[in-house]
């Protein structure tokens, strides 16, 4: 059988990774609508259609026909040190990467004598535009890709109007843009707009946010609780960039991410950036 990947992570009636699917074909001998066998729904999809399988029963297919456009890691290492000397300015977010690789690196040795109960990454970008936000995250999902924690470290970047696409049917482009960004980062752009506030009840971007929450709320059920595993690799790190200041969804703000902070550039620090840009074009500054 195939079908379109709905929901993927440990629920209350399983130990192990449960992968749920909206089948393209109904089954004859089921009514499966996305509720697993203790009625707790965890997608949406006609009756008859839906079914839930361990994840090492299931294989993932190539198909680029609802792909995303997304910027792969480089095949060569990272060299933290190196990528970030070339960065201008932006010391606390210098500091964060750092910070992150030794989180990981400790999390990994817990991991291998048998100390589970870590949490998987997941971020919250503030700043504005023309920080470094996209530079960062691209930084971000190469180092997480050389570190195991990430399977591919692609970055696929989205906004509200990906998020929803124009079919109508949200969760089935919200499970489009989460099969596109598995094994790498999503980078989540605008993410105080998902919600349209303006309207008096913005019914498809709270589905969005909603959807977006329990993927992440999935990705934490992995690695904790009595079943505990690896966190790592995990399906994929979910970033929520928006301006400083800004208010996430109220659904988004429950979720544990780690929050880095991305200052405007100074004076000095914009001229330092058109120097290097010039030079790199074999350019030079008259007189």
């Amino acid at each position: 059988r195939e079908g379109m990947v709905m929901f993927i992570g440990i629920p209350s009636f399983s130990s192990k990774e449960v992968v749920g699917l909206r089948l393209d074909e109904k089954r004859s001998k089921s009514d499966c609508d996305g509720k697993g066998p203790n009625n707790e729904r965890l997608f949406r999809c006609p009756a008859g259609f839906g079914i839930f399988l361990e994840s090492d029963e299931v294989q993932l297919l190539e198909d680029t026909s609802d792909s995303f456009p997304a910027v792969n890691a480089p095949a060569t290492r990272l060299d933290l040190t190196a990528a970030m000397s070339k960065l201008v300015g932006l010391t606390s977010v210098k500091d964060r990467l750092a910070k992150v690789q030794q989180l990981v690196e400790v999390q990994k040795k817990r991991e291998a004598i048998g100390v589970f109960g870590g949490r998987p990454l997941h971020f919250s970008f503030r700043g504005g535009r023309g920080t470094g936000m996209s530079f960062t995250g691209q930084l971000l999902a190469h180092l997480l890709r050389d570190l195991d924690v990430l399977v591919t470290g692609h970055v696929t970047e989205v906004s509200r109007k990906e998020l929803l696409g124009s079919s109508g049917d949200v969760e089935k482009q919200m499970a489009k843009v989460w099969q596109s960004a598995a094994g790498g980062v999503l980078m989540v752009n605008d993410a105080h707009a998902l919600i349209d506030r303006e309207r008096s009840r913005d019914s498809e971007g709270i589905e969005a946010t909603d959807i977006l929450a329990r993927q992440v709320a999935a990705t934490v059920s992995r690695c904790s609780g009595e079943a505990a595993g690896p966190c790592f690799p995990q399906p994929a790190c979910v970033v929520f960039a928006c301006p400083e200041g800004a208010m996430l969804p109220e659904t988004l703000q429950k979720l544990q991410v780690q929050v880095v902070d991305f200052p405007d550039y100074t004076s000095e620090e914009l001229s330092e950036i058109l120097v290097q840009l010039i030079e790199k074009r074999k350019f030079s500054l008259a007189p």
